[in-house]
C-alpha cells in the first residue's frame, strides 16, 4: 500500500495550452501539477508526459515545460495503454508497477488510462489536486468510479510525503519547499 520509488512513475496526461484553460479550478490544477512533477523528480521518480493531438490543443502548458526531456509522448487515443504501449510496457519489465496521475481531462484521458492500468494488475494513485475536467460533477463521478475500481485518490502533498517517508533523508527539505 506504500508508494515506493523504485517501482512509480508519475504520468503527466495532457495538460496542455487550449485545453488547460476550460478546466475548473485550472490554477490550482497547474500548481499542484508543478509541485507533483518537481517532487518527484527530486524523489527520482520516471516522469512521462502525454499530449493530446498537441496540432489542436497545443504544447503541454509552458510552466510545466522545463521538466519535459525525451519523455513527451504524442497520442490520439485517449488512454496512454493504446498510443503509449511500447513505452509502458518497457517501464513493467522494469518492475514499475505503480502509477501516480496527474492530468486532464479526469473523466477522458485521465480515467481510460487509470482503468487500463487497474485492468493491468497495476496500482494507481490519482493526485486528486492535480487533474480536472470542465465541470466538477464529471471529474467526481470519474473518481468515484476509479476508486470503487481499487485506485487510490490523494492529494499531491500525501503522496509526495508518502514516498518520502521520512525527515531524515536529504530531500525531505526540498519536497517540504515545494509544498509550502
Amino acid at each position: 500500500m506504500r508508494i515506493d520509488k523504485r517501482r512509480a512513475v508519475t504520468l503527466v496526461i495532457d495538460i496542455q495550452e487550449r485545453l488547460l484553460p476550460a478546466m475548473e479550478d485550472y490554477e490550482t490544477i497547474e500548481k499542484n501539477a508543478r509541485i507533483l512533477i518537481e517532487g518527484s523528480q527530486v524523489l527520482g521518480l520516471p516522469i512521462l508526459y502525454s499530449e493530446q493531438y498537441p496540432k489542436g490543443l497545443g504544447p503541454t502548458v509552458e510552466s510545466l515545460r522545463p521538466w519535459i526531456n525525451d519523455n513527451l509522448h504524442e497520442k490520439t487515443s485517449f488512454s496512454l495503454m493504446d498510443d503509449m504501449k511500447d513505452v509502458m510496457e518497457a517501464l513493467f519489465s522494469q518492475g514499475r508497477d505503480q502509477f501516480i496521475i496527474s492530468g486532464i481531462e479526469t473523466h477522458v484521458c485521465v480515467y481510460q488510462t487509470a482503468r487500463d492500468l487497474l485492468e493491468l494488475d497495476k496500482e494507481v494513485y490519482l493526485a486528486s489536486d492535480a487533474m480536472g475536467s470542465r465541470k466538477l460533477e464529471n471529474k467526481n463521478w470519474a473518481l468515484q468510479s476509479l476508486l470503487a475500481m481499487g485506485a487510490r485518490i490523494l492529494p499531491t502533498e500525501t503522496i509526495l510525503f508518502d514516498i518520502q517517508r521520512s525527515a531524515s533523508t536529504d530531500t525531505f527539505k526540498k519536497i517540504s519547499s515545494l509544498i509550502k
